[in-house]
């Protein structure tokens, strides 16, 4: 949903997933947010625990844990040491995404003269 669809759920839970035809799909969809929403990766790291401690519960062998189901998704690399430092890193790279953005559509006027580079 996140890669494809550049949406995060931001409820999702087992209650939400449907299994079919060897495949998830994704209900309850009418609160998902954008990428660049505020709060986005906080949500999407809510969800990445969600999960992860549902099939937790289940005992399903080799859950990986939320923070690399979270970097998975997103294709980020956030190395946590505890669960608020790794909503903090995740904090930091929205506000420079963030940052990067306003400057590339502030960089769309012709006025613009300097050379800006957001990876």
């Amino acid at each position: 949903m996140y890669q494809k669809c550049k949406l995060i759920h931001a409820d999702l839970s087992e209650y939400n997933m449907l299994w079919h035809d060897n495949k998830v799909w994704f209900i309850d969809v009418s609160q998902s947010v954008e990428p660049m929403h505020p709060h986005a990766l906080e949500f999407l790291y809510r969800d990445c625990t969600n999960v992860v401690e549902f099939f937790t519960k289940c005992r399903v062998p080799d859950v990986v844990a939320a923070h690399d189901l979270f970097n998975k998704v997103s294709q980020l690399d956030i190395t946590p040491s505890t669960d608020q430092d790794f909503l903090s890193q995740v904090w930091e790279i929205f506000v420079l995404q963030a940052v990067c953005t306003f400057v590339k559509l502030a960089c769309i006027s012709p006025f613009c003269n300097q050379v800006y580079s957001c990876s």
